[in-house]
């Protein structure tokens, strides 16, 4: 049975409502252009996912950014002979 299908028999999600796919774009985005596809069934959950996946791709490039004088990351690539 198709996963849509089960969600619906579940009760997960109701038939009535269709899921849209949402894009949205944004620059400089770990120095790149992003572009996110969400599916979601409504534009203020859409916005949820956004920030969340945003925050998620902060998070990360805090921790392992080569680039960020403060990143976790960083003091390791400045100092390649010394193990850290």
């Amino acid at each position: 049975m198709p996963c849509a299908l089960l969600a619906v028999a579940l009760g997960l999600i109701s038939a009535d409502v269709e899921a849209e796919t949402f894009v949205v774009r944004h620059e400089n985005v770990l120095g790149t252009s992003l572009e996110l596809r969400i599916k979601s069934r409504g534009d203020e959950a859409a916005r949820g996912a956004e920030a969340r996946a945003l925050a998620e791709i902060d998070r990360l490039d805090a921790v392992l950014s080569a680039y960020r004088p403060d990143s976790e990351f960083r003091p390791g690539a400045r100092s390649p002979s010394r193990p850290t």
